[in-house]
């Protein structure tokens, strides 16, 4: 004996199934656009910060100072921000304008 199938879709189930689908896609797609958000975010300020770092600054915008502790300071003057260096690093740069004025005086 053939038994009649029930060809009636169970719409319950698919309801939950589809409800499934798009909770899954909601948090993929938050994911996915958090991510590229921050990539955006990361490629804007490397790209800002090599830009200001190409550019030279003049005496005008910049002064340079020693504090107590030996530190090198580099003071922007437009901004009132500094940027402070171990005493190592201000001993170096020193050493290298001294040796290069060394060398210009004396034509080496």
């Amino acid at each position: 004996m053939i038994t009649k199938m029930n060809l009636k879709p169970n719409w319950e189930k698919i309801s939950t199934t589809l409800k499934s689908i798009g909770r899954a896609t909601i948090i993929i797609v938050s994911i996915a656009v958090g991510f590229i958000g921050g990539e955006i975010y990361h490629n804007y300020q490397t790209h800002t910060r090599n830009l200001s770092m190409q550019e030279s600054k003049t005496p005008e915008q910049t002064s340079v100072a020693i504090n107590e502790r030996g530190e090198l300071m580099i003071i922007n003057r437009q901004r009132g921000t500094y940027t402070l260096y171990d005493k190592q690093v201000g001993n170096m740069i020193f050493s290298l304008y001294a040796n290069k004025i060394y060398q210009t005086k004396t034509g080496n």
